[in-house]
């Protein structure tokens, strides 16, 4: 579930470049709920359709995946930074 769409990398790309630019770190959950959202759309969309469609190990999965979002997120961001510190 992370970054395996093309949307993915740009989100990351772009949280890389928000990084190089020293742009605020809230920059990091704005990525981190993009990155979310885009995987999980879809499945979302089930939920009008049946309410029930959602289970405990759904929510689980969410919630990894949010986690695992966010340090994908933080980490493009201080590889932005470190490209920064590097570039004279």
């Amino acid at each position: 579930m992370v970054a395996l769409r093309m949307y993915d990398w740009l989100i990351v790309i772009l949280v890389s470049l928000a990084g190089y630019l020293e742009a605020p770190g809230w920059c990091i959950l704005l990525a981190a709920f993009g990155l979310s959202i885009e995987g999980w759309w879809g499945k979302l969309g089930l939920l009008r359709h049946s309410p029930r469609a959602i289970s405990t190990k759904k929510t689980a999965y969410f919630v990894a995946g949010a986690i695992s979002n966010l340090g994908l997120a933080g980490l493009g961001y201080l590889l932005g930074h470190i490209l920064r510190a590097l570039t004279p």
